[in-house]
């Protein structure tokens, strides 16, 4: 009786220690979708230059529309709703991401480049060679496992246009 008992126990540990390690490894995979999202939701918004300020070889982001290819392309990667960015019911996310923090470093606001961009609210500091938009989310990445809670990331990212200058 002994024997059975300890066996038991080990399968009990053993059952525990692999969902751990499963619930940790989601999370991870989890972590890495959302900041590639980030960044192809960040790219696509750099491609949205003022036409003009771009023959000109100072180019201008267009906010309203670079903010809008952000948010279409987040929503479509991450399975959002792109009305209200609630996650749609086969979306990994079980909260709405929230955006923190946008900024556009252009020629619009930088006489010149390579430019050091300095966030100290989000404690992000980073040299740029071209305009560039920064973007902090705040994301929460659900748990597998049962009585551990989700974790909610900030996540800052930044891309820059690669375009013709």
């Amino acid at each position: 009786m002994k024997w059975v008992l300890v066996v038991t126990m080990l399968v009990i540990l053993f059952v525990q220690t692999h969902l751990q390690v499963l619930n940790m490894a989601t999370q991870d995979y989890d972590e890495t979708r959302i900041e590639n999202a980030l960044r192809l939701a960040c790219r696509n918004a750099t491609l949205q230059v003022v036409p003009s300020t771009q023959a000109s070889g100072e180019p201008v982001f267009d906010q309203t529309v670079a903010f809008a290819a952000f948010e279409s392309s987040l929503a479509q990667n991450l399975d959002l709703n792109p009305a209200t960015f609630e996650p749609e019911p086969n979306s990994m996310l079980t909260v709405a991401p929230k955006i923190l923090s946008v900024a556009y470093i252009d020629w619009s606001d930088v006489s010149g480049f390579p430019y050091t961009y300095v966030n100290t609210t989000y404690d992000f500091t980073k040299t740029v060679a071209t305009p560039s938009i920064f973007v902090e989310v705040q994301m929460t990445i659900p748990s597998d496992a049962p009585g551990v809670s989700a974790v909610t990331v900030d996540t800052p990212v930044m891309e820059s246009y690669h375009g013709e200058l």
